[in-house]
């Protein structure tokens, strides 16, 4: 797990292993305590408590799709299964979904790597499946709008990153609900220019507003 996460926060080069190899869980804490403690830094606001544990789980989670993108011959049902014995627990709490974002936030690209591959790989689905349940790290997923809208989002910095990478990654489908797209247009403010996506000239957002209401800017957020 270590070499793992040495490549998905420096290197960029991922080494998985066809078969997940026993770990030791205390250095894992320490390592991603370590990551997300330099992360910290660089949100605005005051984030969340840290639970190392969920970041530990999410993490082998994480590897088990890069696995099954890489290696062929790893099934969609062993993913799966790998993923309920995991048992990444779905509590809505801030500091949950935050803890498992540290990585999880990397699954919208471990999800175009096996789109490339295949548009129609089952394991888009299961994939999907896991971004509905942590809306805040499956930002800029196509077609993956959340099961329902957790409480934890309404914590400041958590729904100040929600809205930042809705507009990052033009991920307009996520405006769908009035209170991010009104979040969405106070962060654009009057530079419209800067972000043509989320204009009510587009088709997609004019069709959002009409259906429900026009844009109310926040100016409280």
């Amino acid at each position: 797990m270590l070499k793992f996460l040495h490549g998905l926060f420096s290197s960029g080069e991922l080494i998985i292993p066809l078969e997940e190899h026993a770990f030791n869980e205390s250095q894992s804490v320490e390592a991603l305590t370590a990551l997300e403690r330099q992360w910290r830094c660089e949100l605005p606001g005051d984030p969340p408590a840290f639970v190392a544990v969920s970041a530990v789980k999410a993490t082998r989670i994480l590897m088990a799709f890069c696995r099954a993108v890489i290696h062929r011959q790893v099934s969609v049902a062993q993913t799966e299964q790998f993923v309920r014995e995991v048992c990444l627990s779905e509590d809505d709490t801030a500091s949950q979904h935050y803890s498992v974002d540290l990585v999880l936030r990397f699954l919208p690209q471990v999800v175009e790597r096996a789109r490339r591959i295949s548009d129609s790989d089952g394991l888009l689905n299961l994939m999907a499946a896991i971004g509905r349940e942590w809306p805040l790290s499956s930002v800029g997923m196509k077609g993956c709008l959340p099961n329902h809208w957790p409480n934890a989002l309404s914590h400041p910095t958590l729904w100040r990153m929600y809205v930042d990478r809705i507009i990052s990654t033009k991920d307009i489908s996520r405006i769908n609900i009035p209170v991010v797209r009104d979040a969405v247009a106070a962060a654009i403010g009057p530079f419209p220019h800067l972000a043509p996506e989320f204009s009510t000239k587009n088709p997609v957002m004019s069709s959002l507003t009409t259906a429900s209401g026009p844009v109310r800017v926040r100016t409280d957020l």
